[in-house]
């Protein structure tokens, strides 16, 4: 190939290489252009001769590094969970129910170890797999809990399963070999997710009925051909460790916002009377004012002026060695703490 060429093949648009390729030179030909001037996410780096009904295709992902990203220590920006997820689906990641879920025993609302795992098809046709675990612990006194804002805290702690879950699946994407963090200079390139996957083409008629059956096959029976019918060994139940012995991650601090959609502060005005106003469609936690004018009262629906009393009073009792029963006592403080947190008022 003359140098020519080789120009006139780097020239080309992105837009005219992204598709789906029958032919395994062609193939290669264009994953080859995109080792070089994007970020290639690909089971490998060349593919072999592609079977009857199946190509390879290229997808890609733009970022762009105003909206789609977070920053991160060193000044450099991390890729956003759409951004994750968009090439998680360009390389065709599917997420095993049946092996995903909580690993902990859910004894404390505010810890929580969540254990995703995923599956693709690499070129030569084999299920490969993805996995990764993530504990996310948010109880008083935690590297995360100190590190956080009052209100980022309460907004954490009300998703904490889904920031959990949500995180264990970046990590398990991140490990199809993309990094942490990039520079802004690197995020001009954009992303390009090979997948093999079956398009049925062919020009052999037999074969063509054979495919019409398969895809058939998979639309009537997808969830049993990808799990099979035997039940998955149960996840363990693990207890919480001790308090602090979970390190914070950076994206606890910095990416949190992105893995749950939250909504719009309101203006300063309006936030500075809701404060204390109770909240009347709030949805109900279970713990109440345990005394006094306002007995029985659920805690979101209380004053804040009660829910400031009662907190102090936990505290002192579990500072001063006074509470009768500390593990109860401590998980009201954090109910209190939190429902203060959720308008904008502290102790």
């Amino acid at each position: 190939m003359t140098d020519t060429a080789i120009q006139k093949r780097d020239e080309r648009p992105l837009a005219n290489l992204v598709g789906t390729y029958r032919s395994a030179d062609e193939a290669n030909d264009r994953m080859a252009w995109a080792a070089e001037h994007a970020h290639l996410i690909s089971p490998a780096s060349s593919v072999g001769a592609l079977p009857e009904g199946v190509g390879l295709a290229l997808t890609a992902v733009v970022v762009d590094p105003e909206t789609d990203v977070y920053k991160t220590d060193g000044g450099k920006l991390g890729l956003g969970k759409s951004t994750l997820q968009k090439i998680a689906h360009a390389v065709g990641v599917s997420w095993n129910p049946t092996l995903s879920g909580r690993m902990d025993d859910g004894s404390n609302p505010y810890y929580v170890r969540w254990k995703a795992v995923g599956t693709y098809r690499a070129f030569d046709g084999q299920e490969q797999t993805i996995c990764a675990e993530k504990e996310l612990d948010l109880r008083n006194g935690s590297p995360a809990a100190r590190e956080l804002k009052d209100r980022q805290l309460a907004q954490m702690r009300l998703h904490i399963q889904a920031h959990a879950e949500t995180k264990a699946q970046l990590r398990a994407i991140r490990s199809l070999g993309i990094k942490t963090s990039y520079s802004r200079e690197e995020l001009q390139k954009p992303f390009v997710a090979a997948r093999v996957l079956f398009t049925g083409e062919t020009s052999d008629p037999e074969l063509k009925r054979i495919f019409a059956q398969r895809t058939a096959d998979a639309f009537l029976g997808g969830s049993k051909m990808l799990y099979g019918d035997a039940p998955a060994q149960p996840l363990p139940a693990l207890a919480p460790p001790p308090v602090g012995t979970v390190p914070a991650d950076p994206d606890d601090v910095s990416g949190f916002m992105d893995t749950v959609e939250q909504p719009p502060a309101p203006a300063p005005a309006q936030q500075k009377r809701e404060q204390s106003k109770p909240r009347e469609s709030a949805e109900v936690s279970g713990h109440v004012i345990p005394g006094g004018r306002s007995k029985g009262t659920p805690i979101e629906k209380a004053d804040v002026d009660d829910l400031k009393y009662w907190a102090r009073r936990f505290g002192e009792d579990l500072d001063g060695g006074k509470s009768r029963a500390p593990e109860r006592d401590q998980d009201m403080l954090q109910a209190f703490e939190a429902e203060l947190a959720s308008r904008g008022s502290k102790l």
